[in-house]
């Protein structure tokens, strides 16, 4: 049994995992899927978020559950889960990357993206607030985050995103050997608009995962593929032995 804590990204809450927790509970695991400050129905003023805060918000749900727990972070749940994990590794048996950013010390979303090649739509997707937070342009989003979901997934989702604080992107992960020490895998969005591939593995050979599995999903593997997203977790999570994480040599791919 593996006890999953899943994170959710930028402008989702914990209800994004609506579909995968079901599954690996049937399966006999068990899974949280908490909201990060100020998003989901957590009322956190954006201006009080930061990156930080969103680690100790998930290191808080691990001081509750006695057993050894896998975290899952999916795009900007990344840098969280790997914010936690320097922090709190005694509790953490192992870090799945799903579409997520992986990055090195000292970096934040902001600056891996300016070495790399981003969709055109970023100029357009992001709505900025009075508050100095930001949304998203739901016709944009809908092709960037949810390009193979459901045409009713697609509008649930939009209607319950809230407004991001951007200090998510622009805060730098601090991670060291907590973190280092830990087991990773990775979950390939190799359709993604959002996060392209070729990012994704730009990532990854710096800091290398094993196991890695490929979906043929969007960014939101959760909505168009929950059960083959919830099985390549419980793969990952069994295969996770200590010291596993440094080659990046085992791969699959689920199409």
């Amino acid at each position: 049994m593996t006890v999953f804590v899943l994170v959710h990204g930028a402008w989702h809450g914990g209800w994004c995992w609506e579909e995968v927790t079901p599954l690996l509970e049937a399966s006999g695991h068990k899974a949280y899927a908490p909201d990060l400050p100020g998003l989901g129905e957590d009322l956190t003023p954006p201006a009080e978020v930061s990156l930080a805060r969103c680690a100790g918000r998930i290191s808080e749900l691990l001081a509750t559950i006695s057993e050894p727990v896998v975290l899952v972070g999916h795009s900007a749940g990344g840098p969280v889960i790997s914010q936690v994990a320097e922090y709190g590794n005694n509790r953490i048996f192992g870090l799945i990357y799903v579409g997520a950013h992986l990055l090195p010390s000292g970096d934040s979303m902001v600056t891996a993206n300016e070495r790399s090649i981003r969709p055109q739509a970023d100029a357009e997707l992001i709505v900025m607030q009075p508050d100095g937070s930001a949304l998203v342009n739901p016709e944009i989003a809908r092709s960037y985050f949810y390009g193979k979901c459901s045409p009713d997934r697609v509008e649930r989702a939009l209607a319950r995103l809230r407004p991001q604080s951007l200090a998510l992107f622009t805060d730098p992960v601090q991670a060291g050997n907590g973190f280092a020490h830990l087991p990773r895998g990775y979950v390939e969005t190799a359709d993604d608009a959002a996060l392209f591939l070729q990012q994704q593995r730009d990532m990854q050979a710096a800091l290398p995962c094993r196991p890695v599995i490929t979906l043929a999903s969007d960014h939101s593997p959760f909505f168009s593929m929950p059960d083959r997203l919830a099985a390549a977790l419980i793969q990952i999570a069994e295969e996770f032995t200590p010291g596993n994480q440094c080659d990046g040599s085992a791969y699959s791919s689920w199409r």
